[in-house]
């Protein structure tokens, strides 16, 4: 059977320094919300225009958001543009 622990001989485990950065960053944004000077907006998974960053995207997603960012897509190389096949239109 274990034995109560006894507070005075064991004090709390301390708060890790990560989650003391968490706090931190929660605190700063809370903040803000509540003096009106940010605003938070929920973006749908398929809308976040950082993934371009983070994760690799099928083409449409990605020319989406590098426009979204204000950027343009270089021309491929002639050697790595796809040709239409003979006959197709």
């Amino acid at each position: 059977m274990r034995q109560p622990r006894d507070k005075r001989n064991f004090p709390e485990p301390r708060v890790p320094a990560r989650t003391k950065h968490i706090d931190i960053q929660f605190h700063f944004i809370r903040r803000h919300v509540e003096s009106k000077s940010i605003e938070l907006v929920y973006c749908l998974t398929h809308e976040m225009t950082g993934d371009v960053f983070t994760k690799p995207l099928a083409r449409p997603q990605f020319q989406k958001h590098v426009t979204g960012l204000g950027l343009t897509l270089p021309a491929a190389p002639k050697e790595l543009q796809v040709s239409e096949p003979d006959g197709a239109q």
